[in-house]
């Protein structure tokens, strides 16, 4: 079977020669556009925490919807750290990852996870045990 390539709107395979001329600009010396970095800081992180605290220790109504809390903890957390870009889907996506990680460390602790029965609890693991257990 033929492999395809890329193809133009005519649908005519597009070689290096057929590709437009940068019209004498050096494109070595293009920069890509800085972003700012995906990952969570430390701070980052911190302050997330502490407006999930803050948030979880207020008054809470039992009907109220895991979305409504999850905005009030957004709230709190721009209120704390106004310069970040975080978006409230980042900020979900990071609350339900702590959330998930504070789950598995109590089941290691509680000896609730394979092979974590006779160990040491989370924080005293070496790295290694830590990655036996994931």
């Amino acid at each position: 079977m033929e492999e395809l390539g890329s193809l133009d709107l005519q649908g005519e395979p597009i070689s290096p020669t057929s590709l437009p001329r940068s019209g004498g600009v050096d494109m070595t010396a293009v920069q890509p556009a800085q972003f700012e970095k995906r990952n969570w800081t430390d701070e980052s992180t911190i302050a997330l925490v502490r407006a999930w605290k803050k948030v979880d220790s207020g008054e809470r109504r039992k009907d109220e919807k895991t979305t409504m809390v999850n905005q009030k903890i957004y709230d709190e957390f721009k209120a704390a750290f106004p310069t970040t870009k975080r978006s409230k889907k980042a900020v979900e996506d990071k609350l339900q990852a702590l959330r998930e990680m504070f789950r598995f460390i109590s089941d290691v602790n509680a000896n609730r996870i394979a092979g974590s029965t006779g160990k040491p609890e989370w924080f005293e693991l070496s790295k290694k045990e830590k990655k036996e257990l994931r």
